[in-house]
């Protein structure tokens, strides 16, 4: 597991092999971070914690009663939303250039194409011949 929660339980762990250590220099630092085991009992609550969130967020969430059509309509607008923020931006940086333009990242496609498209065109121009002429394919 390598979630928040978990991270934050194996520094748990080390704060508890500090406190056992026996090393005067271990001591001194334990003192002065104020490092002690009530300290540490705060912390892997706070651990545990983050991994109940990490696992529920993990978990998938069927909601009663929806349909993925309202799934479908909810991601419509959060995309609507999300290329306005972005035509926004575009804009503004067209009018001042220290303004960002923002790209998706996940969302590549949907901010058109990245390339020249001459493959594209190269493959739609030899499936066009094809059609007129099967033993050119």
């Amino acid at each position: 597991e390598t979630s928040r929660g978990r991270v934050l339980a194996t520094l748990v762990d080390e704060g508890r092999a500090l406190l056992a250590s026996k090393d005067e220099g271990v001591a001194a630092r334990r003192g002065m971070f104020l490092l002690d085991e009530g300290y540490l009992a705060g912390c892997a609550a706070v651990a545990e914690r983050a991994r109940a969130a990490s696992r529920a967020a993990d978990a998938p969430a069927v909601a009663q009663g929806r349909s993925h059509a309202d799934v479908d309509l909810w991601d419509g607008m959060a995309l609507t939303i999300a290329d306005v923020v972005v035509g926004a931006f575009a804009t503004a940086h067209a009018i001042d250039a220290r303004v960002p333009k923002l790209a998706y990242v996940a969302l590549r496609a949907r901010s058109g194409s990245k390339g020249n498209g001459a493959k594209a065109k190269a493959e739609a121009r030899k499936d066009a011949a094809a059609k007129k002429d099967p033993t050119k394919r």
